[in-house]
């Protein structure tokens, strides 16, 4: 006479089978859509604030003097508009923002180098017009966009956010919307503190200050380069941002 198999032990293989089957379709699932979820990944909430970002230095002398000219009309319309200038020797678009560890500084830079060579190259001479004016946050940030090459800045920014985040680095504001931007007012609450000017209500109001810009091109940037920058050490000379390390598209204008 045959023995039975006892019925726990079925209901346990079965469970068993079961959880091996889910464990292996979930591998399946993320293996097919990492990749495409790797931009919108949250770093993890380690969420530190921003020491570190990845820009295009904007250098033609051409919209230097042209956004001067800009902030000096607007500054005569309203002075208190005056301690929230960002200075022309800062210029530059960010592309992604990020907190990098001084342990973390090489694989950043190794990442940068691999990513502009392997992907990026062909964007070497790509022209960035900028043509009017916008704002930010109700006006407390006023920038100059780029009007034509924006498709060129989305691309490089999710390419490197990708290959960043992918090295495991902890790149921040990755579910943000990216709109490439060169910031030409930002408001400053220690500036106008010690100003004694707060500049706040002027901010607000700041597209009136601008009208006449909506459509002015300020000109047009070559892109040849991208640069790791670190928001925490002091400025150059040149009054620009520290660069940790640069990417030329073109390697013969690596120097």
């Amino acid at each position: 006479m045959f023995r039975k198999r006892p019925r726990l032990k079925i209901v346990i293989d079965t469970v068993n089978q079961n959880q091996k089957e889910n464990k292996t379709a979930k591998r399946k699932r993320k293996s097919k859509n990492s990749k495409d979820n790797l931009i919108r990944m949250a770093p993890n909430e380690k969420a530190k604030r921003p020491n570190c970002f990845m820009a295009i230095q904007i250098r033609n002398p051409e919209i230097h003097k042209n956004i001067v000219e800009c902030q000096d009309k607007a500054i005569l319309k309203h002075k208190l508009l005056e301690p929230h200038v960002e200075s022309v020797q800062k210029a530059h678009i960010t592309l992604c923002i990020a907190n990098i560890e001084w342990h973390e500084i090489q694989e950043a830079k190794t990442v940068l180098t691999e990513t502009v060579e392997a992907k990026l190259k062909d964007l070497h001479g790509t022209k960035i017009q900028f043509t009017g004016i916008n704002t930010f946050n109700g006006g407390k940030v006023v920038w100059v966009k780029p009007s034509d090459g924006e498709t060129e800045l989305q691309k490089i920014s999710k390419i490197l956010k990708e290959s960043l985040l992918a090295a495991g680095l902890n790149v921040l504001e990755i579910e943000r919307p990216f709109t490439p931007h060169l910031t030409i007012f930002k408001y400053d609450y220690e500036a106008a503190r010690k100003s004694g000017r707060d500049g706040k209500t002027a901010m607000k109001s700041s597209h009136l200050h601008f009208q006449e810009y909506q459509d002015f091109e300020f000109g047009s940037e070559s892109l040849t380069s991208v640069q790791f920058c670190c928001m925490e050490t002091p400025k150059g000379e040149d009054g620009y941002y520290h660069r940790l390390h640069e990417v030329f598209f073109n390697k013969e204008m690596d120097g």
